[in-house]
C-alpha cells in the first residue's frame, strides 16, 4: 500500500469559492435528499442543519478539487458532475456514515471514472490530500485512521 507521504507529492489546485459552495450546497442536497429515518436526534448529533453543513465541508471540498484538477486536465465529460457525480456522493455518505476515508475516496473515483468514461485514478491523490488527510492512494481499502470519516466530521 502506498501513501502520500508529503504535500509536494499533491498537485497544485486552484479551488473557487463559488464553485465550492455550489458543490457544497449539492452535496447536502444528495445527503437529504432521502429524509426517511434522519430523526431530530441525528440532526442534534451535527448541532443542527449548519453543523451538518460544516461537516459536509471537507468532502466538498475533496470533491471540488478533484473536479477542478480535472478540468485542468482537459478531461472530457457529457453531464453536469453537480447531479451525476456531487449529489451521488451525498446519498453515498448519509448511506455510509461509518464509512472510512478510503472508502469515500475509492466511491468518488468510481463515480469519477463513470462520469469522464476513463480511468480517473490521478485524481485519488487529490482527493485524499484535501479530505483533510494523509490517506491511502492505493490498497486495500484500510484508513488511516481508526475514527471514520462521518465521526471526524461530526467531532466525535
Amino acid at each position: 500500500m502506498s501513501t502520500l507521504n508529503s504535500q509536494a507529492d499533491i498537485p497544485a489546485v486552484s479551488i473557487c469559492p463559488l464553485s465550492l459552495s455550489s458543490t457544497s450546497m449539492h452535496l447536502y442536497h444528495g445527503f437529504m435528499a432521502e429524509k426517511k429515518g434522519l430523526a431530530e436526534i441525528d440532526m442534534d448529533d451535527y448541532q443542527g442543519h449548519v453543523g451538518l453543513v460544516g461537516s459536509l465541508g471537507r468532502f466538498a471540498i475533496a470533491i471540488e478539487a478533484a473536479l477542478q484538477m480535472a478540468n485542468a486536465l482537459d478531461y472530457d465529460h457529457p453531464g453536469v458532475a453537480m447531479y451525476e457525480v456531487v449529489e451521488p456522493a451525498g446519498e453515498w455518505i448519509r448511506s455510509n456514515l461509518g464509512a472510512t476515508d478510503t472508502q469515500f475516496v475509492d466511491e468518488i473515483i468510481d463515480s469519477l471514472n463513470l462520469f469522464f468514461t476513463r480511468d480517473c485514478s490521478e485524481l485519488r491523490p487529490v482527493i485524499a490530500h484535501h479530505l483533510g488527510g494523509y490517506v491511502a492512494t492505493f490498497g486495500d481499502g484500510d484508513s488511516s485512521s481508526s475514527r471514520s470519516s462521518a465521526a471526524r466530521a461530526a467531532g466525535n
